[in-house]
């Protein structure tokens, strides 16, 4: 699994402080499912950012906030579910510290991308 940003789509956009991590298969792990699926990859590719975009450092600070978290805790998830997103908060600290330890710093992820086609039975 890897977590990554996704921008909301509709017309209203997001809004500001709003948090739009979230946690995707990896490219190999959804093409396995989509050909067990019956289609088949025709074509792929990556989009790679460019090295200056801000988004994934931005991303990560909103997910290690005390105000994603209440947001978490107020949105009336199961406990199970709120563990599940709230387990990510220490991991994503604690890359962050590495990162600055190791004087580097957060980067915006690529983007991975595929045309399936259905697969004639």
């Amino acid at each position: 699994m890897r977590l990554h940003a996704l921008k909301k789509q509709d017309a209203g956009g997001m809004k500001p402080g709003e948090p739009n991590i979230r946690g995707a298969l990896e490219m190999e792990e959804l093409l396995k499912l989509a050909q067990s699926a019956g289609w088949s990859v025709a074509r792929r590719g990556v989009v790679s950012p460019p090295e200056a975009m801000r988004d994934g450092y931005w991303e990560a600070k909103i997910v290690t906030s005390r105000s994603f978290q209440e947001g978490v805790l107020s949105q009336g998830f199961s406990n199970a579910q709120e563990e599940s997103v709230l387990a990510f908060v220490p991991q994503i600290e604690q890359a962050m510290e590495q990162l600055e330890y190791v004087g580097a710093r957060v980067t915006t992820m690529e983007v991975a991308w595929a045309v399936l086609e259905r697969q004639q039975v």
